[in-house]
């Protein structure tokens, strides 16, 4: 049994941000953003937003919305992943 998208993307996300939280309580002065966005960058479906406008613009507007629902999906499970991850390292102070 796998986890769907939604999950995967939202776990990836938030194991980017602790490690990268964790890695700024060792070194305190690097560019924490620079380095979330770095990894978050990698589970961007840019895949799927193309082929949603190719679709729609071929005339298959249900593949196209289709694929651009889906890639709204994982985009979502990417901010849920991470706002969390970073709202939990705020309430314990860091």
């Amino acid at each position: 049994m796998a986890f769907n998208n939604f999950l995967l993307n939202a776990i990836a996300a938030a194991l980017i941000v602790m490690l990268a939280k964790t890695l700024d309580i060792f070194i305190p002065y690097i560019r924490l953003d620079n380095i979330i966005i770095g990894g978050i960058m990698l589970l961007v479906p840019g895949l799927s937003i193309t082929n949603a406008i190719r679709d729609t613009m071929s005339g298959d507007l249900v593949a196209g919305t289709a694929r651009a629902v889906e890639a709204l999906f994982i985009t979502v499970g990417i901010v849920a992943g991470s706002a969390s991850m970073l709202k939990i390292w705020s309430m314990w102070g860091y």
